[in-house]
């Protein structure tokens, strides 16, 4: 038998890490009391997004975005960042299934960093190099023949692949 029926009501409540099934409205009602409360309280905090990071000394805090695409740069903004601490470029090298599983080439690297200091409107970028690794491989073969255990990783497998290293490095600059 199944465990949801068609037309039953479902929560998810990620916080507690639980699913409720068909609740009473007790449970219902104790939820939309929740989310109703979770939103005048994001509603809050979203006013405070223009407000300068200043701590009560007077000493500047730069708020800066991560992001892994140059496409995450309007979120950024829009969430008040004041730059980006950290473009992670190894998502450029990854899940290029759909490319035959080759590198970017410097020319599409290098639009997509343009297109993130564009959206970033004068406001910092800072690149990372390709860092891939045991938590992100790419989709080629090279990669995996590698042993990450072995400490070929970040700048250790840009120092072996000195051509796709530069062809970044061209890139960024």
């Amino acid at each position: 038998s199944a465990l949801i029926a068609q037309d039953d009501w479902v929560i998810i409540d990620g916080d507690a890490g639980v699913v409720i099934v068909d609740p009473p409205p007790v449970v219902l009602e104790q939820y939309r009391e929740r989310q109703a409360r979770m939103l005048r309280e994001r509603k809050k905090l979203s006013k405070l997004k223009k407000t300068p990071a200043i701590t009560k000394d007077g000493t500047e805090i730069a708020l800066l975005a991560n992001i892994e695409l140059p496409q995450d740069c309007p979120a950024a903004l829009e969430a008040g960042a004041t730059g980006i601490g950290l473009f992670r470029s190894e998502f450029l090298f990854m899940g290029r299934a759909g490319y035959a599983n080759r590198l970017p080439t410097e020319d599409e690297q290098f639009e997509s960093y343009k297109m993130a200091v564009t959206a970033m409107k004068g406001r910092p970028v800072t690149i990372r190099t390709l860092d891939i690794g045991a938590d992100k491989p790419m989709d080629n073969a090279e990669e995996t023949a590698l042993n990450p255990a072995l400490g070929l990783r970040a700048i250790r497998y840009c120092l072996a692949e000195p051509q796709m290293f530069m062809a970044q490095l061209r890139a960024i600059l």
